[in-house]
């Protein structure tokens, strides 16, 4: 198979990077192709980098082809930038199979092939990046799942659901939430039928069928659940339970945990207790998840033994019975009563024993369940410094950050960070939680260990400064980069950063060195001026802050004449100076701030950083003036910006600033002016909304929010809603039945005003007065409900939004049709002409008469009316679209 790569208008200095994604490319065909024993099965692939404006995402799929953004490109001595890109190229290919030459049978089975390429990817990305990253991303997946995972809206496949949704499902938050659960449910089920029934099941979906002529096909779900109940030798009772309860419902098991050890019998008890991540009213009562759970039990022999005793599904509260496999002999004192009750916070000090170190639930993660286990402090340290598996590390560190913090919690902290052999992500997140940990009682203890670390690895022992840098070790990098971070959010007990959290941070930026580095610095760069933007500035350190803004304005100047990868450095540095402006905004006036960051929003500028900085802005407007000044400004951007993706990024960043505002009010419509509210809904309707589908959908999920709702369109009810169709029919037949009436009378009073004095001005007036009036009892009686001037303007609301397409498509198809000369003069087009000319000799005769009687117009003042719009602003309607809407809409002005 052919790999091609194509750039359309991108830098020059990433032509290299394409080279080198050709060949990753090769590798990932491989592996996909050895997975799945069978070829490629389109031929040729290609790829095409487009500059970021352009595209509306970062990946576009197309058979045997995907367009994506050029952001995704980085040459030889960018590092940073590394993994994201492999994983959405790897993605894009698994989609060519599972979703391209495989498509889904319908809208309830999308999820399935979604799920199943990324299945594909994570198995590159395990064999690739490493078990850890596979293990670690799926931890974090599944744990954004189950804290989401409450509604209709994360339903994989319902029908009742995708037609709440309209085709959004897969748009934003939710989207993703939906991608990692299919994946994860896809992965509980290898983990049922095991990994090679899984994997031949895969192969015989891709094989070609030699019924079919077609080479494309397509998948069902219901399909797939018969290739699991005869590969994967499943029974028919548990894969309707499976799928009735993590396809076809929302929520998750949620499971809390406790035990007590009593050493009589060397018996474990364990008491559960069962709940569900989504309310009963978003869940049907009879839905099981079925399954047993496996307990790890640690003893300390060493061993570990798994006890899968705990059901899914059952009593809200149980009880179960674990036996401990070491002997009595074997005693060891870790923290117990003389009940053997577990005590927290004691250490290996303690005279009564146990027989384990920790406890674990689900180990291998087979399942997809919120787990809050209960265990002492000295537990959870065994497990971080005994247990080598990424994510029970990573739960140690969440639960000990959490809990009441010691010198001892500090030190193996400490201890982990400076251990190279652990994973790296696992120790940024251990440098977070010291971080966290300088408290009163601590003394600050968080921080002297994080800046000890840095200088143990990156200063010169001799001039203590920091050295050259050096990127040849990637995890001990990463690891790095991420220390400053997590010094700046260090509090002393003023809620401040401590002076020499902030003085250490300007040395590193003063003293970078990047000489002798075959490595681009400017993600390090970024990584430290963002540290910046994480300081508390007080009277401690505000001495320290104009050579805060010093260096930050050298950096960008810096970046103006050698630009850095996507603009980095600068929307890092604008990110900085918003912060800053926002923590001290008692002291800084706003339109200091704005005057600073409105030149980068040059439209001719680099597109990210006018993307930033409009970003900035409404984060200034929400900060100093509230939610309904951003809104404006919001609304003032959207027209001025001029690319879709621009648009998409500025209605996402609003909607999560109105989610900001909601949280922390319990009506945050109650700040927002109607007006504001007025202008989003004529925004929601107009043609650029219309033309940006992501647009359109974000300005809604922000009307959601600011009415207190969820930003999604799940559960919002249609009911008694009439179709715009059958209105736009009922509407064209009045206003047919009113141009029939007033023509007839204008006729007849013209021929009475020929043959007996001139036609007068307030005649034409009465005439058509009448005709309205009937028109409007019309509109009463047809709709029921009529505002002060009679006409309803509710229905009429959103009519420019829904039709204007239409108009736009009916005047292109006229014009093509003239150009080529195929216009066919059936009935409706003659009888269009007929009505034409009648309009324009009806218009004729009317001026001829209205230039005659000038001189009488005194005379007649005492039967004056209100004059409705001249016959030759009037248009009679006729079958079309346009005339309809384009009268309505003036009647509607006039009235």
């Amino acid at each position: 198979m052919t790999v091609r790569n194509v750039a359309v208008m991108i830098w020059s200095s990433q032509l290299l990077a394409i080279l080198l994604l050709s060949a990753q490319e090769t590798y990932y065909l491989s592996h996909y192709e050895e997975y799945l024993k069978t070829s490629f099965p389109l031929g040729s692939y290609t790829q095409v980098f487009i500059p970021t404006e352009m595209a509306i995402s970062s990946m576009s799929l197309g058979a045997s082809m995907t367009i994506f953004s050029s952001h995704l490109l980085f040459d030889d001595k960018v590092i940073d930038q590394v993994i994201e890109t492999r994983i959405k190229l790897a993605y894009a290919l698994a989609r060519q199979w599972f979703g391209v030459y495989i498509t889904a049978e319908s809208s309830n089975d999308e999820w399935l092939l979604d799920g199943l390429a990324w299945f594909l990817t994570n198995s590159f990305v395990k064999k690739f990046l490493g078990h850890n990253e596979a293990r670690y991303r799926r931890y974090k997946e599944n744990y954004a799942v189950c804290k989401v995972d409450d509604s209709g809206a994360t339903i994989l496949s319902s029908s009742a659901a995708y037609q709440n949704l309209h085709g959004t499902q897969c748009i934003g938050l939710y989207g993703k939430i939906r991608s990692w659960k299919s994946v994860a449910v896809l992965k509980m089920l290898e983990k049922q039928m095991g990994p090679e029934s899984f994997r031949k099941i895969l192969q015989t979906i891709v094989l070609p069928s030699p019924e079919t002529n077609h080479s494309l096909r397509t998948l069902s779900t219901n399909e797939f659940r018969h290739f699991a109940k005869k590969f994967g030798n499943l029974d028919r009772s548990f894969l309707k339970d499976f799928f009735n309860s993590w396809v076809g419902c929302c929520g998750c098991p949620e499971l809390r945990m406790g035990y007590s050890y009593r050493k009589r019998n060397i018996m474990i008890k364990l008491a559960t207790l069962r709940g569900c991540t989504a309310p009963p009213e978003s869940r049907e009562s009879n839905i099981e998840w079925p399954g047993m759970m496996s307990i790890r039990v640690h003893d300390i022999d060493g061993m570990y033994y798994d006890h899968p005793i705990l059901p899914m599904y059952g009593d809200t509260l149980e009880l179960f019975e674990i036996k401990c496999h070491s002997t009595k002999n074997s005693l060891k004192s870790v923290g117990y009563d003389d009940g053997g009750v577990a005590l927290p916070g004691l250490h290996k000090g303690s005279d009564v024993v146990s027989q384990f170190f920790w406890l674990r639930a689900d180990p291998e993660m087979e399942y997809l369940a919120e787990i809050h286990f209960y265990q002492p402090v000295q537990m959870w340290l065994n497990q971080l410094s005994k247990d080598k598996d990424v994510v029970a590390e990573a739960q140690a560190i969440a639960v000990l950050e959490t809990l009441p913090l010691s010198f001892s919690v500090v030190n193996a902290l400490s201890i982990f960070l400076n251990d190279s052999e652990a994973f790296w992500r696992v120790r940024i997140e251990a440098a977070v939680a010291l971080a966290n940990t300088t408290i009163k009682d601590t003394d600050l203890a968080g921080l002297i260990h994080l800046i000890e670390f840095y200088k143990s690895r990156r200063f010169d022992a001799y001039i203590r400064l920091p050295k050259p840098n050096d990127f040849s070790d990637f995890a001990e990098h990463f690891v790095l980069e991420a220390i400053p971070n997590a010094i700046a959010m260090v509090r002393a007990a003023d809620k401040k950063s401590p002076p020499e959290a902030v003085k250490f941070i300007l040395k590193l930026l003063k003293y970078n060195d990047n000489t002798g580095n075959p490595f681009s610095d400017v993600f390090w760069i970024a990584a430290l001026v963002q540290s910046m933007g994480e300081l508390e500035f007080g009277k401690q350190n505000i001495f320290l802050l104009p050579s805060v803004l010093k260096r930050i304005d050298h950096i960008i100047q810096l970046d103006r004449f050698n630009p850095s990868h996507n603009a980095i450095l600068t929307t890092s540095c604008i990110r900085t100076l918003t912060q800053v402006a926002m923590k001290l905004s008692q002291y800084i006036n706003i339109d200091q701030v704005t005057e600073l960051i409105n030149p980068f929003r040059d439209l001719k500028g680099r597109w990210f950083v006018r993307i930033v900085a409009s970003k900035a802005m409404l984060d200034l407007q929400f900060h100093y003036n509230g939610i309904d000044a951003a809104l404006q400004l919001f609304m003032k951007f959207i027209k001025e910006e001029p690319t879709f993706r621009g648009q998409k990024k500025l209605s996402v960043h609003m909607s999560l600033l109105c989610q900001i505002r909601g949280g922390g009010s319990h009506d945050p419509v109650d700040d927002v002016k109607a007006g504001t509210l007025n202008a989003l809904i004529h925004l929601l309707q107009t043609r650029m909304s219309f033309n940006n589908m992501f647009l359109r959908h974000y300005i809604f999920c922000i009307l959601q929010i600011l009415a207190g709702r969820a930003p999604t369109l799940f559960g919002v009810s249609r009911d008694g809603i009439r179709c715009h169709t059958e209105i736009l029919r009922e509407l064209k037949s009045i206003f047919a039945e009113y141009y029939q009436e007033n023509k007839s009378l204008v006729i007849q009073n013209l021929s009475i005003q020929e043959q007996n004095s001139p036609l007068q001005d307030d005649t034409v007036s009465t005439v058509r007065t009448e005709s309205h009036q009937k028109m409007k009892i019309k509109f009463k009686s047809s709709n029921g409900n009529v505002s002060d001037n009679g006409v309803t303007k509710l229905k009429f609301k959103s009519l420019s939004a829904l039709y204007a397409p239409q108009i736009e498509r009916n005047k292109e198809q006229k014009n093509e049709n003239r150009g080529s000369g195929e216009e066919k003069d059936s009935d409706y087009n003659v009888e269009r002409k007929r009505m034409k000319i009648e309009r324009q000799e009806v218009e004729l005769t009317e001026s001829r008469m209205l230039a005659s009687s000038s001189d009488q117009k005194e005379k007649q003042e005492t039967t004056k009316e209100v004059t409705p719009p001249t016959t030759s602003e009037t248009r009679p309607p006729d079958a079309a679209v346009t005339g309809s809407y384009r009268k309505i809409r003036f009647i509607l002005k006039e009235r």
